[in-house]
């Protein structure tokens, strides 16, 4: 119970007992004249003490009744600010709940369910609808309805130039109006008065200096609508325009990033096939099946190859990426030993390792659960960070892969280097396709830039998540987490 209405009950309370004893000062009178007139029958100073007696009484009654009044209004007061606030704390709820799906909910259809039932809701209405205006600027479509007018409106288009109120609204003020008897003022007035819809509120969805649509409120009642919910539905008609914008731009940019990802798959699939083609005449030449070659000549051969093999790496990895992007490409969900998956990795790099004098680390416990995903494609990602670290680590020095168990039931994959490091100026960009920070150029020029964005795919993709730690001349740390296989 709130502290207002713990307050309005005591005030009840002892209002009633005040009451209670205003209703016996009457009858005190009574018997105090009949006690004065025997006791006056005897002694005059009895007659003058009653006098004073009953003078008392009736100047504490008086006294009371003119309290009760004051405390009458009071209470009244108190009690029409305590509905005040109830109304103001619901509708600022209302409020941060339309605010919040602005900032969270990016598909179009569920925020418009959201802050079309939290208006419904916090302004008593049976019916709420969110009409938008059409491409061409000549219709509006109703884009969401809520409550009593969804099976009415829903899909229903309106003519704008056939509705003098609608294009009143998109001039940029609201409308109200407590009957809606007037057929010709509404294209579906019979459709509304069939519901009993009496009253109506509409305000112009606006961005800026735009108006993108209409907001509209529906009630069974007749003049429902005030002054001051006439400017609260303003405000939240503010906050649904700008929600709309927001999810029509993500919704562009969704649209845009697909569309790239379609443009890569065909782009890597066309040169895919003419490079695979370029590789294996380079092999015919460098293995003399033509004629030999002098040491220039096959030097020539051994730049060529090199970068025709960094072009085949580039579109393999962009195809990759796009496909996962695109979700093409399934994940198939089995069960993957990550200390099977461990010694695997420790296999595939203790070689090159050994070349320069790196120390290699493995470190797996035995308590260590599985994961459910995709071996290929969980194997890529860590060949893809433990090959950068083998790359960018200098002789002589140490590379660490440790999986442990957390206590949040997921598992902690961290690769530590001592390598050359990432720049400060190059952290924020590090997982951005085709980005290599300096350093790594100047050490290795030929690189795609692709593998960290693969891994940070696949990881997400798998319900994790990558954090990164680095100092330049002094080493990288990668942190993964995947979600425990939950047996």
């Amino acid at each position: 119970m709130s502290l207002e209405i713990r307050i309005i009950d005591e005030l009840k309370d002892k209002t009633f007992c005040y009451v209670k004893l205003s209703w016996l000062i009457p009858p005190a009178l009574i018997i105090g004249g009949v006690v004065a007139w025997l006791l006056g029958c005897y002694s005059t100073f009895y007659v003058i003490l009653i006098f004073f007696f009953l003078s008392t009484i009736f100047i504490i009654a008086f006294s009371i009744s003119l309290i009760m009044k004051v405390l009458k209004k009071r209470i009244k007061s108190l009690f029409e600010l305590s509905e005040k606030v109830t109304i103001l704390n619901n509708k600022l709820s209302a409020l941060f709940n339309m605010t919040e799906a602005i900032g969270t909910v990016k598909a179009m259809d569920l925020m418009l369910k959201i802050v079309t039932s939290e208006i419904a809701h916090v302004m008593g209405v049976l019916g709420t609808s969110v009409k938008l205006i059409t491409e061409d600027g000549k219709s509006l479509r109703y884009a969401a309805a809520h409550g009593v007018v969804d099976d009415i409106l829903k899909n229903k288009i309106i003519e704008i130039a056939k509705s003098p109120i609608n294009r009143k609204i998109i001039e940029g003020e609201p409308f109200v109006t407590g009957d809606v008897n007037e057929r010709d003022m509404f294209q579906f007035g019979e459709e509304l008065n069939a519901a009993k819809v009496r009253s109506v509120l509409f305000a112009p969805l606006k961005v800026e200096d735009k108006v993108i649509g209409i907001l509209g409120a529906y009630c069974i009642h007749p003049d429902r609508f005030s002054g001051q919910e006439v400017d609260y539905f303003r405000q939240a008609a503010s906050l649904v325009a700008i929600a709309i914008e927001n999810a029509l731009t993500y919704a562009k940019v969704e649209k845009l990033m697909q569309e790239r990802s379609r443009f890569m798959l065909r782009v890597t699939h066309n040169l895919r096939a003419p490079l695979a083609a370029i590789l294996s005449m380079l092999d015919v030449l460098r293995n003399g099946y033509l004629g030999s070659f002098n040491d220039a000549q096959s030097e020539h051969l051994r730049r060529i190859d090199r970068r025709a093999h960094t072009m085949i790496d580039t579109i393999n990895e962009l195809l990759m990426l796009s496909e996962s992007q695109s979700g093409k490409k399934p994940i198939k969900r089995i069960k993957v030993d990550l200390k099977i998956l461990a010694g695997r990795l420790q296999r595939t790099f203790q070689d090159v390792a050994e070349q320069k004098n790196i120390n290699l680390i493995f470190i797996t416990p035995e308590n260590l659960s599985d994961v459910i995903g995709d071996l290929e494609m969980l194997e890529q990602a860590f060949e893809n960070i433990i090959s950068n670290a083998v790359k960018y680590t200098s002789n002589g020095g140490s590379i660490e892969v440790c999986f442990s168990m957390e206590n949040n039931n997921s598992i902690k994959v961290y690769v530590k280097d001592t390598g050359i490091g990432i720049p400060k100026d190059g952290m924020s960009r590090i997982f951005d396709e085709f980005f290599r920070a300096e350093n790594a150029r100047k050490l290795e020029e030929h690189g795609t830039g692709l593998g960290l964005p693969i891994v940070k795919e696949i990881i997400e993709q798998h319900g994790g998540k990558i954090n990164i730690e680095s100092e330049e001349n002094i080493g990288t740390i990668f942190t993964l987490y995947l979600p425990a296989n939950q047996k």
